[in-house]
């Protein structure tokens, strides 16, 4: 890790309907920090997704990980 270094954040968001049921969705965006990652994610939802969308979770996708096959 370098210092200023921009990370991969996954970041899922949720909605609630009407009978109960949540709905999921997923999307990532670069950020410095985890505070950064979910201020963007904030931003996103407002612009891109009508603001009706909370974030449930924030993980780092560690670019050293293995993918899988």
């Amino acid at each position: 890790m370098k210092v200023g270094e921009e990370f991969d954040w996954s970041v899922t968001a949720v909605t609630a309907l009407e009978i109960g049921c949540t709905c999921r969705k997923e999307f990532q965006v670069r950020a410095k920090s985890l505070r950064q990652a979910a201020l963007k994610a904030q931003k996103k939802i407002k612009k891109d997704m009508g603001g009706a969308w909370q974030v449930r979770a924030i993980w780092w996708l560690d670019p050293g990980r293995e993918h899988a096959v």
